[in-house]
């Protein structure tokens, strides 16, 4: 698990380091949320969220059963225009 914990501060450091505003809040019950201008980060929550979903059965396995293929196709539009126009 420290190695996981150590990408996901390497992560949000990252984050840190290209500009976003980033602030640890180890009492927040969400993994993470956006305020205004600032990313507030719970890391202990945010980390058993990413593993839990990335892990054998999690939800990032299942999403076409998650989303209507309608969704899905306004997703990938989404994250296709966020790339396209950077």
């Amino acid at each position: 698990m420290t190695s996981i914990t150590g990408a996901t501060s390497l992560l949000i450091n990252g984050l840190g380091s290209m500009g976003h505003r980033v602030e640890y809040d180890y009492q927040t019950a969400l993994g993470w949320e956006k305020k205004d201008d600032m990313l507030i980060i719970n890391p202990k929550i945010y980390c058993d969220s990413y593993l839990k979903a990335f892990s054998a059965g999690g939800k990032i396995w299942s999403y076409d059963q998650l989303f209507s293929e309608e969704q899905l196709n306004e997703i990938h539009g989404r994250i296709v225009a966020k790339f396209e126009n950077k």
